[in-house]
């Protein structure tokens, strides 16, 4: 994403966006459209695979930690499936790329994350794959009707 000027690199100081973690107690939500809007979206690029299975242990990578403590406000996207080569059909293990662009839809920018999930050939089959629960997701006012609407699909 950076090569295409869609992301930038983090600085300590940038830490008053929304950053995705599947550590998150709140799900993410069209509520959190403002502060992403203002402060931006933060994503650790990294195998979320490897990061899931350190959930729920002392695993936790040092620097996921570090940004834990950091930021005021952590969300976890709710359910989605990837449609990336490595993780295809295999719920919740997004790529970084279609973790940032399911934010952006959920939050009322379909356009831009179009524009951010087009930068592989798979990204449209993610939004052809999820188009209803982002589409229902989008229409939730907060995190607790996110959850309710996560909770029928599964």
């Amino acid at each position: 994403m950076e090569r295409y000027r869609y992301a930038r690199d983090f600085t300590i100081n940038a830490r008053t966006g929304v950053l995705l973690t599947p550590f998150a107690d709140t799900a993410f939500s069209p509520e959190d459209r403002e502060i992403c809007l203002r402060n931006g979206i933060t994503v650790i690029d990294c195998s979320w695979k490897k990061i899931l299975e350190a959930k729920g242990t002392e695993k936790m990578p040092e620097t996921l930690e570090k940004f834990h403590r950091i930021f005021m406000t952590k969300r976890v996207l709710p359910f989605l499936v990837p449609a990336n080569p490595v993780h295809f059909g295999m719920g919740t293990i997004l790529s970084t790329v279609e973790a940032v662009g399911a934010a952006l839809w959920i939050i009322g920018e379909k356009g831009q994350a179009r524009k951010v999930l087009t930068i592989y050939t798979w990204g449209e089959k993610f939004i052809e794959m999820n188009l209803e629960l982002l589409e229902r997701y989008a229409q939730c006012r907060n995190s607790t009707e996110v959850l309710a609407v996560q909770q029928e699909y599964v």
